[in-house]
C-alpha cells in the first residue's frame, strides 16, 4: 500500500484489498488486484513492474520477520513473567534456604542475581533456581 500514490488511487486499492481478503471465491487475489490496476488508470501500471513487484515483496518479508521477532519476544516475555511469578510464590523457601541457594549459585546477594537474570531473559537459570528451591524443599 506503501507504494500507490496517495488519494484516490490508493483509497481504491485498500478497498479492493480489503474485499479480496474477505472474498474466498476469488482464487488469484494478486492476479484480480493487478487487473483492477490495468483498468482502473495506467498511471498505476508501475506497480505492475516485476521490480517493483521484487522490491514490495521484499519488503514485505522484512516486515514479517520483525512480526515474527516481536511475537518470539512475547513469548519469551510471558515465559520470564511466569518465571517470576513462580519465584514469587516460592519467596517464603527462598528465605528459609537462602545461605545454601546463595552458596549454590555463588550468588552472595540473591535478589540482585535474580534481577540479572530477569534482565538478561535467562529463562534457563531461572528455571534451574525454581527447581533448586524446589529441591530442597522436597529434601527438608
Amino acid at each position: 500500500m506503501l507504494h500507490y500514490p496517495k488519494g484516490e488511487p490508493r483509497l481504491y486499492a485498500w478497498e479492493h484489498i480489503k474485499w479480496v481478503e474477505l472474498t474466498t471465491k476469488i482464487k488469484y487475489p494478486d492476479k484480480y488486484l493487478e487487473s483492477l490496476i490495468k483498468d482502473k488508470e495506467e498511471s498505476l501500471n508501475w506497480l505492475l513492474d516485476q521490480r517493483t513487484k521484487d522490491l514490495i515483496r521484499k519488503e514485505l518479508e522484512k516486515i514479517a520477520k520483525v512480526e515474527k521477532a516481536n511475537g518470539n519476544n512475547s513469548r519469551q516475555d510471558a515465559e520470564i513473567e511466569k518465571l517470576i511469578n513462580r519465584i514469587r510464590e516460592l519467596r517464603a523457601l527462598i528465605y528459609l534456604f537462602y545461605d545454601e541457594i546463595a552458596k549454590h549459585f555463588n550468588a552472595p546477594d540473591l535478589q540482585e542475581y535474580l534481577n540479572g537474570l530477569i534482565e538478561k531473559g535467562d529463562a534457563q537459570k531461572l528455571k534451574e533456581f525454581i527447581s533448586y528451591v524446589e529441591k530442597l524443599a522436597r529434601l527438608n
